[in-house]
Order: structure tokens, then C-alpha cells, then sequence
């Protein structure tokens, strides 16, 4: 390897680890840290963001006080309630915020789940007026923990079985409605989100956060991440998954048996709130013939970590909650730069070693490639004289001097943009790269030399 390649490794890693530095603002660790107290000035924007939760209805239910349940896993701790037998809370137990504090990925203040349905009389049901009837967890056949929430509501009960696995993250969810004298339209599903701040740089974080949904065709759609204006989207199509994507972590649901009937999306930021950064809404029509089946409706919760190997099991498509760039780069990323990184990951435990030997590896592919370019620039001086030679010979007639320049360079096997195939084929895997490392979780957190996160 002779001085100008391992001139042009040392710029290319250099300008890697630059951009990595200084990818987000250079806001001091200790402004952000502060911004994430709890103030006087930051009460009043918390308590406008937390207001825009529904109004917890007065329960109906002759079960007695509402109560929490708490299951745990090695990964997730979940809370449930018996008003509305919904998930109340989610901690993500291998990770924290930015703060240092427990990583919450829903919390009671921040989030509540909700089901509503209208009765054939027309009276509306709605399941957090409702305080369901629950034994605790018992054993699943997988392992795993089963807790069960029962409440009788129009003739009949409303049953919703939760299976918390024994590892992972996803949490299977039936939900069946038997001798219920339910309208023939579709139940609404509801999650209002106020999404808390969890990593250092709020403006990031807040435009790294969306809802993502995916319809039975094909189709993956998501709101504007960086708009600041109110974002709304309706999708009349059946719907086979939708996701709250904060940043680095996802909150999804997935339809198994039936697909969602439709769905309606809303954003909202308030930028003098550094508590809650954006708030989302979600509301999906599930299909009555499914949830009223002697099977039930059968879902999925995913709450974790938003980390491309992870998420490609969890449904059709669901993968694309981790940003990789639009097409090319984003076949680029998949295909060639995360499969090498999660090899390379599994021998070395520092990322900025990982990522420095990414690019000598990019280098030693592109090698024949450069070394040609070389010999090809060699040929180029060796040829030098001849070609100032025809310059002079041909001063007025440039058509002829190219033509005369052109047939020398064919006779002695010299390309003249030999040196910029090299060029292109390194720059899209670089750029690829740059979409994939500010969106890796892997990196998140990790330290390297002078950099902390």
C-alpha cells in the first residue's frame, strides 16, 4: 500500500468519525441535561402536553378499585390495568435515557391505550370506563407469563388475553367479545402518545419520532418527522401493522388474523415543551366479525428497541421503522454494510473500531479497482510528451487533436476516467453509511476516543 492510499484511508475515516461527532448540535451535555428537570418553566408546557390524554371515565364496574399488575421478563417490565385491562406502562430494562434515568418507552402520564364499540341500542362502550375482573398471571405454554382481564358489559363479556413471553419483546394480545350485542361496524382502537425526550439532542429526537403504518398491499407510510405544523393522515385501506417510532425505540401493534379495517394518524409538536417533544395519535378500526370469532381477535404489541435484525421477524416490512436511506442506499445499507457490521460486531466491542475497519474494508474491495487507476495515471505521464506533441500539431482543429488523443489512449489501453470509477463506487456505500450509523442503536450511548454518544 503505497502513501497516497494510506493517505486516503486516514481522510475517509477521519471525515467518518467527524461527521459522527458532530452529526447533532453542539449543544453542551450539561444544557441538555438540564433541559430534561423538572422546572418551574418547563411545568407549564408538561401539564399542557399531559392534558391532551382523554379524560379517564368514571368506572362503571362492580370489581372494585382499579388495580395494577406488573410482568416482567429479562427484557421488558410491563404494568397493566384492570380499568380498561390495557397496558399501562412499558420499561425497557436494558436501556436508559440519556439522563441516566429508567427508559419508559409508555408511562401512565404519557400514554393510555383504549378500546371503544357501539352497542346495537346505539350505547357506546368504551373500555377504560370499565374495571375488568383479573386472577394475576398464570403459566403460558411457551414459557411464558398469561394474564386475562374479564368484563361482563351488554349481555355478554368482554375477554382480553395478554402472553408476555418468557424472552423478547413481543407480547401477543386476543381480544374476543362473546354474547356482546355489538353494532356491525368496526371497534375502535386507540393509543394517545405524549412522547417523553430520551436522548440528548431534543431537535433530534423530535424529528426522529412518527407513526409508521403498513397496509395489506404493500404500501409503508409514515407523518412528516420533521414537520412542526399539526400532521394528519387518513388510511380507508386495510392496515396490517402500525408503529410509534421514538428515535431509537418502537411501539407497535400487528394485526394476525384480520387486518385493521382502517386507521387515522395525527402529530402535533409544541416547541416550548422540552418534556413531552411530540404527541401522536392513533385510532384503528377492527374488524367486529374478527373480534366477536370463537377465536377472537389475535395482535401483537411490539415495545423495543429499534434495531434492524430485531424488528425483520416482527411483521412484513417492519424493518423499515430502522431509517437506512431511500432506495438504492437503503438496498446498500441492508445488504452489504449491516450484514459486515453485525459480523464485525461480533468479534470487536468498539464501534469506533468497527467503523474505521468498515472503511479499510470498503478500501481493500475497491483495491484492483485503484490499483488499475494507478497504472492507468502511470501511463498517462509515460504518454505525456505525445500528447502535448499532437496539442501542437493540431493547435487550430480541436475535433482532430481528440480524435488523434483518443486513438492513442486505445492503442496503449489508457482510460482517462479510470481514476473516477474507484471514486463511484465507494461514495454511495459511504453515503449509505451515513444514513445507517446516526440510526443504529447499536451506536447509541457508545464512547469512542473523545466522542461520548
Amino acid at each position: 500500500m503505497d502513501r497516497n492510499t494510506a493517505t486516503g484511508l486516514f481522510l475517509i475515516s477521519a471525515l467518518l468519525l467527524v461527521y459522527l461527532f458532530f452529526f447533532s448540535p453542539k449543544d453542551k451535555v450539561e444544557k441538555d441535561k438540564a433541559q430534561a428537570t423538572t422546572s418551574t418553566a418547563a411545568k407549564p408546557a408538561a401539564a399542557t402536553a399531559a392534558a391532551a390524554l382523554p379524560a379517564v371515565p368514571r368506572l362503571d364496574s362492580a370489581a372494585g378499585p382499579a388495580r395494577s399488575i406488573e410482568l416482567k421478563n429479562p427484557e421488558l417490565t410491563l404494568t397493566f390495568s384492570t380499568q380498561g385491562g390495557r397496558v399501562a406502562a412499558v420499561r425497557l430494562n436494558n436501556y436508559k435515557t440519556f439522563f441516566g434515568k429508567p427508559l419508559f418507552l409508555l408511562d401512565e402520564q404519557s400514554a393510555r391505550y383504549n378500546t371503544r364499540f357501539r352497542t346495537l341500542d346505539g350505547k357506546t362502550v368504551d373500555f377504560s370506563a370499565l374495571n375488568f375482573q383479573s386472577t394475576g398471571a398464570q403459566p403460558a405454554a411457551d414459557g411464558g407469563q398469561l394474564l386475562t382481564f374479564v368484563a361482563p358489559v351488554a349481555g355478554g363479556t368482554i375477554t382480553q388475553t395478554y402472553t408476555v413471553p418468557k424472552t423478547g419483546y413481543e407480547v401477543k394480545y386476543n381480544l374476543k367479545l362473546a354474547g356482546v350485542n355489538v353494532a356491525q361496524e368496526p371497534l375502535q382502537w386507540s393509543l394517545q402518545d405524549n412522547v417523553r425526550q430520551t436522548e440528548q439532542d431534543i431537535k433530534q429526537n423530535r424529528n426522529h419520532t412518527t407513526i409508521n403504518h403498513y397496509s395489506t398491499d404493500g404500501k409503508q407510510n409514515n407523518l412528516a418527522e420533521t414537520s412542526e405544523k399539526p400532521e394528519e393522515t387518513k388510511v380507508t385501506e386495510p392496515l396490517k401493522w402500525t408503529a410509534d417510532k421514538h428515535d431509537f425505540f418502537v411501539a407497535g401493534f400487528v394485526a394476525d388474523s384480520q387486518p385493521f379495517t382502517s386507521g387515522q394518524f395525527n402529530a402535533n409538536v409544541n416547541l416550548t415543551d422540552s418534556t413531552f417533544i411530540k404527541g401522536l395519535s392513533t385510532q384503528l378500526g377492527l374488524p367486529v366479525a374478527d373480534v366477536t370469532s370463537a377465536a377472537g381477535g389475535q395482535y401483537r404489541y411490539f415495545f423495543g428497541p429499534n434495531q434492524f435484525n430485531l424488528l425483520k421477524s416482527v411483521a412484513p416490512e417492519f424493518d423499515r421503522n430502522v431509517y437506512l436511506g431511500w432506495g438504492f442506499f437503503r438496498g446498500v445499507n441492508r445488504f452489504l454494510v449491516i450484514p459486515v457490521f453485525n459480523f464485525l460486531q461480533q468479534y470487536i466491542s468498539s464501534y469506533g473500531v468497527i467503523i474505521l475497519l468498515l472503511v479499510v474494508l470498503i478500501k481493500l474491495v475497491t483495491w484492483p479497482l485503484t490499483y488499475k487507476t494507478y497504472e492507468g495515471q502511470a501511463r498517462m505521464k509515460v504518454l505525456k510528451p505525445e500528447l502535448d506533441e499532437i496539442k501542437a500539431k493540431y493547435p487550430d482543429d480541436q475535433v482532430k487533436s481528440q480524435q488523434e488523443t483518443m486513438k492513442l489512449y486505445q492503442q496503449f489501453g489508457v482510460s482517462p476516467l479510470g481514476g473516477c470509477v474507484p471514486t463511484l463506487l465507494t461514495l454511495p456505500i459511504l453515503f449509505a453509511m451515513f444514513q445507517f450509523f446516526p440510526n443504529a442503536i447499536e451506536l447509541r450511548q457508545q464512547p469512542f476516543l473523545w466522542a461520548t454518544d
